[in-house]
């Protein structure tokens, strides 16, 4: 489960990885790679906090929270869920130009133009979702083996 769980939090991390590097390319946007001084601190992380996950609380609740705070609520719920599905879905169902700008302003947001850009964003959030899924396992069995 701990394997599942860690598999698609460093999905998630490597996609919105490729993902802002696509988009600092295509946008000219070099600013977007900032995302890479979270995913792969949070990649390495993840690979050493599991090495000792079952042998110390403190990584346990360690990877639960950097993964929860980062993975989980900032890269799959607002960049995927957010920056990406709310804003396609606003997009193409014909939501007015002032109100897309109001929620999505540039030069931070950029309307929909690049497919793949738009799907490795959107995919983040389907991504989340078995993420989701396997996090709330671990959090009970990491109480259950941990006593609380």
């Amino acid at each position: 489960m701990t394997k599942r769980f860690l598999f698609y939090c460093n999905a998630l991390m490597l996609l919105t990885s490729i993902h802002h590097v696509l988009g600092a390319y295509i946008y000219d946007t070099p600013w977007r790679l900032h995302i890479l001084a979270f995913s792969i601190p949070v990649i390495l992380l993840n690979i050493i906090l599991n090495l000792k996950f079952r042998a110390n609380k403190i990584a346990v609740y360690l990877l639960l929270a950097i993964n929860f705070i980062i993975t989980i609520s900032l890269i799959g719920l607002f960049e995927g869920g957010y920056n990406h599905l709310v804003k396609n879905i606003l997009f193409f169902s014909g939501t007015p130009a002032e109100v897309m700008v109001r929620l999505f302003p540039p030069p931070t947001y950029v309307m929909p133009g690049n497919f793949i850009f738009e799907f490795t964003g959107v995919l983040q959030a389907f991504l989340c979702v078995p993420l989701l899924y396997f996090f709330v396992k671990v959090v009970k069995n990491s109480f259950r083996m941990l006593g609380g």
